[in-house]
């Protein structure tokens, strides 16, 4: 696991299986981790990329592109689809955190039973 990795990413072990064109399986490792790597990939500024070891050496592993790459072919394969609670708590979940975080917990509200509202901190 990449230290640098703000959310624990598996970067190792999806890169060994797009390395292996095992893509599907890197698809659900990332999931694994992020829920919402769609946008928040695009959007992270890749600070594991400089704490990647090759780049002692030789150039770095891209792994944004790659992380990139594995969501597009998700997409492009139908392999992301909706995943809806399968049942509601009837309880209500509120998040006051904004952009990419903020969607990632009111998802993860939302996979609990409960709908995951977002609101403006200010």
């Amino acid at each position: 696991m990449a230290s640098a990795a703000r959310s624990n990413n598996l970067i190792p072990e999806w890169n060994d299986l797009v390395y292996r064109g095992l893509w599907k399986e890197a698809l659900e490792r990332l999931h694994k981790t992020n829920n919402f790597p769609d946008f928040t990939g695009r959007v992270c500024p890749a600070p594991c990329e400089g704490s990647c070891v090759l780049g002692i050496n030789t150039p770095p592993v891209t792994i944004k592109s790659l992380e990139c790459a594995i969501i597009d072919r998700g997409w492009e394969e139908g392999w992301i689809v909706p995943e809806p609670p399968k049942v509601r708590n009837g309880q209500e979940g509120r998040s006051r955190w904004l952009g990419p975080r903020g969607l990632v917990r009111a998802a993860a509200t939302e996979q609990g039973g409960a709908p995951g509202y977002r609101f403006r901190a200010h």
